[in-house]
Order: structure tokens, then sequence, then C-alpha cells
């Protein structure tokens, strides 16, 4: 195995009981052998950007997989100045060693990002997800050793678990908005077009 990724808890714990499954993870990783990453998700313990930043003070050794999503959606990150959150998340930022790929808006966590990469960068809120995967790409280049690797990984789920939206066709039945296969691949190049840009911000 490469990795593995797990949402911790269930929102509702103290700093002691955070603290204790945070050192669980470092205890598995270094047991098997292979990096566990925490992710970012709601109801867990991560499920903030406050949290998880607590979490890092106390914790410096923990790597995240950003889903940002969960903190976009849930936090109603495009409140106020979004770029002051970005400075407040830069310890989680600059600890994401993999990406569940997911693009939200404030009211919804996973929709459709448009047809094209033209399309997508058109629009704020996946430009505001750009900004947080490049963000967090600048810190995997800052620490990175050879053979490291950031991992990136689309992640659009099924209407069957509330992810994929759907509406009603011309015939009155459900279908997703988009095409996940199709929104993957632009998901791709839009993480290709953040990880370019990481790498000259990061000066390599």
């Amino acid at each position: 195995a490469i990795a593995g990724t797990a949402p911790l808890g269930w929102g509702l714990e103290d700093d002691d009981e955070v603290d204790a499954l945070g050192d669980a993870t470092f205890a598995a990783a270094e047991k098997h052998g292979v990096p566990i990453y925490v992710e970012t998700h709601r109801a867990t313990i991560t499920q903030d950007i406050w949290r998880t930043v607590q979490l890092i003070k106390r914790r410096s050794g923990l790597r995240l997989n950003g889903d940002f999503s969960h903190w976009y959606t849930g936090g109603e990150m495009p409140y106020g100045t979004p770029q002051r959150k970005w400075e407040y998340a830069a310890p989680a930022f600059e600890r994401v060693r993999f990406m569940h790929g997911r693009i939200g808006t404030p009211g919804c966590m996973q929709v459709e990002v448009g047809g094209s990469f033209e399309e997508a960068t058109s629009r704020e809120y996946v430009q505001h997800f750009m900004e947080m995967w490049t963000l967090s790409m600048v810190g995997f280049f800052k620490d990175a050793k050879p053979g490291d690797v950031f991992i990136f990984a689309p992640e659009l789920l099924q209407p069957g678990i509330n992810y994929a939206r759907t509406f009603p066709d011309s015939a009155g039945n459900p279908r997703e908005e988009s095409d996940r296969w199709a929104d993957a691949l632009i998901y791709c190049e839009l993480a290709r077009a953040c990880f370019d840009r990481a790498q000259q911000q990061a000066g390599g």
C-alpha cells in the first residue's frame, strides 16, 4: 500500500480524546509502515479549520487528506474574506499529502464544474478550490524528499449516498446533473494546473 486515509471520531470529542485518536493514528502508521492521512471531514475531529489547526498545534506531525468540500460547504468559507481563512488554515494546508478532489459551493458539497477547463476556471467557487489545492501542493513541495508523492484522487460520489445531485429529465426521471467520469477528467486538469503553479511558487 502507498498510503491510508481515515476520518477520525464523530466531532463530539474533547481535546484529550482528539489527541488520543491522533496518537493512535501515528502508532498504526508506524506499526504497518504506511503513512495514514487524517481526512478533513465533516462530523469528525477535523470538521472545521479551527479544530484542525488546534490539533496541529498539539500534534505537529499530523499529515492530512484534504477534502476541502467539507470545510467549504460546512463552514460557509466564502463568507467574509475567504483569503483570511486560507491564512488561518495555513498549518493545515502545509500538511496535506493526499487530496480527495471534490468541489462544492457554499450550499452543496458536490456540484458540476462545467463542461471544460475554461468553463470551470471561470467559476468563483472553482477558483477558491484551486487556491486551496495550490496552497496544499506548495506545502508538499517545500517539504518533499526524493521519492515522496502527492496523491490527488477525484472523489465524486453517487446519488445513493446523497452526494451527486439529481434533477428530473423531460420524462420526469431523476438524472445526475453531470457525468461524474467527465467531471473527474476536468478535475485532473485543474489539479495539474495547481501543481504546476505550486511548483513555481515553491521555487522548484
